[in-house]
């Protein structure tokens, strides 16, 4: 992590927050840990199998929708495999790709303080109603 990077992006987060009632921001966290596991699957696979052109896919679709939830360092991650014209040796691969399965495990946990913290006030009280 680089000076004023963020794990999980916090004004990415409270704007998705925002939209509504919590109902889209709940949704849509839980779309992203539902399918983002699969898609560390598929391209973790897709190296294993010399499969070019479906890893540089799948480091496509992960890096687009960690960057779409304020995953920073997740989406930073998943754009190396994606920008690059050739793979990386699969020891390469494979170890960057265990670095995402361990950031995904942090932002996960992040994100679902985040949903169990909606409606909270920032003193872990609930909102006041006037």
């Amino acid at each position: 992590m680089t000076p004023g990077e963020e794990r999980l992006r916090t004004d990415v987060i409270e704007t998705l927050k925002e939209l509504d009632d919590g109902t889209f921001f709940r949704d849509l966290i839980q779309l992203f840990l539902d399918h983002t596991p699969p898609l560390m699957d598929a391209l973790e696979e897709a190296y294993r199998q010399g499969e070019h052109t479906a890893s540089h896919n799948a480091a496509h679709k992960l890096k687009g929708s960690c960057a779409n939830i304020g995953a920073e360092i997740l989406a930073e991650l998943a754009g190396r495999l994606e920008n690059k014209p050739d793979p990386l040796p699969i020891d390469d691969a494979l170890s960057l790709i265990a670095r995402i399965r361990s950031e995904f495990r942090w932002v996960k946990a992040s994100l679902l303080l985040e949903v169990k913290n909606l409606g909270r006030s920032p003193w872990g009280q609930p909102p006041v109603s006037y």
